[in-house]
């Protein structure tokens, strides 16, 4: 019976701290709500709907293609094949940037590379 009423007592104090929690996020500072409108929220869903959404392909075992090693292109260059809004991966070791389109991760799924001598594998 104690251990009941110690639960029912947990579950009491973590509804009232919901509560309470819940209210002081509705009345909050003017200046808290103006810089909280200010920021920008990223959109998600129209992040995820620019990426090729293929059906699930069937595969043997090993059978993606890994780019090793994977060809760059500078930004004119990448312009010719990839949109302004084209989601990618990005990376930064030791101040080089690499980004890896998730359209060509979705068909390779794997690539292997040496950034500043470090080995890497990057996948999706």
């Amino acid at each position: 019976m104690q251990g009941r009423l110690i639960v029912s007592s947990i579950v009491a104090i973590g509804l009232a701290a919901a509560v309470v929690l819940s209210v002081a996020n509705r009345v909050m500072s003017p200046q808290r709500a103006a810089a909280k409108a200010a920021t920008p929220q990223p959109d998600f869903d129209a992040m995820l709907a620019r990426i090729d959404n293929k059906p699930p392909m069937v595969r043997p075992r090993d059978a993606f293609q890994v780019i090793d090693p994977p060809r760059y292109l500078r930004p004119d260059e990448a312009a010719d094949s990839m949109s302004d809004d084209e989601v990618v991966l990005g990376l930064e070791v030791n101040g080089l940037c690499r980004a890896y389109p998730i359209n060509y991760l979705n068909d390779h799924e794997m690539v292997r590379e040496q950034i500043a001598g470090l080995p890497l594998q990057i996948t999706w």
